[in-house]
């Protein structure tokens, strides 16, 4: 007997390589997850149009948001120093180029910037390599932030489930204004803004701000030591 059914899948709605939330039941699942059971792969995910491991829905590109890491949680571990973070959750269907900012009139502190991906239980974050801690000069926050607001340029992302997430400096904490748009004209296979290069860029700061070196290297060691250990996997999974 063939118990094998037919069945017929409704078109998916996609706009500007996204999916629309007014379609979302059309729409595909959100961090689909794979795991091996015994004579059986089991699949877990979350509904279509919701932010999984995110706090925010990135719903359409241009996206453009003011928002306050004041008394978040830690949830995602950011390159160097870190705290409070605030985090938008951004669907991929087709690979994107984009350009994210935090330079806006309302940014009011000294702010952090990084792309994650995680697995369905939110408990494995792992970072893109796009980062920055400090972006070119903006001239628009106010009050004029000695250390200007973040910008991560040129960041190709692949079809995926993304995190974008805003984080402060040391732990710094206030208001920002986050702007997500397509790039350019530009084309690169490497970020302009990596892990490698702003690290050299926070010891400087690091530095003007009066710690020693024996200090800036025992910070960074811990918090290396920290960001291992929160991306090792879990030992519940299966």
């Amino acid at each position: 007997m063939n118990n094998i059914r037919n069945i017929t899948l409704p078109a998916i709605l996609l706009i500007s390589g996204y999916c629309s939330l007014d379609a979302q039941d059309l729409c595909p699942p959100m961090g689909l997850y794979g795991s091996a059971g015994n004579e059986q792969n089991v699949l877990s995910w979350h509904e279509p149009g919701q932010i999984a491991c995110g706090d925010f829905m990135v719903d359409a590109i241009p996206y453009y948001h003011q928002g306050s890491n004041v008394g978040m949680s830690d949830d995602w571990p950011v390159t160097g120093s870190q705290g409070a973070d605030v985090s938008y959750t951004l669907v991929v269907t087709d690979t994107i180029t984009v350009d994210v900012s935090l330079c806006a009139d309302s940014t009011n502190y000294d702010c952090k910037l990084e792309i994650f991906t995680n697995d369905n239980t939110c408990l494995n974050p792992d970072t893109t390599g796009y980062y920055d801690d400090d972006g070119p000069d903006c001239a628009i926050e106010e009050p004029d932030q000695q250390y200007e607001p973040s910008f991560i340029g040129n960041a190709t992302l692949a079809p995926g489930l993304y995190y974008i997430v805003v984080d402060g400096y040391a732990g710094a904490e206030g208001n920002y204004g986050l702007s997500i748009t397509t790039s350019g004209t530009r084309s690169s296979d490497t970020a302009e803004n990596t892990i490698k290069s702003d690290r050299l860029l926070e010891q400087i700061k690091m530095a003007e701000m009066g710690y020693s070196q024996e200090e800036i290297d025992s910070y960074h060691y811990n918090n290396y030591i920290q960001q291992q250990n929160a991306n090792r996997p879990s030992l519940t999974r299966d």
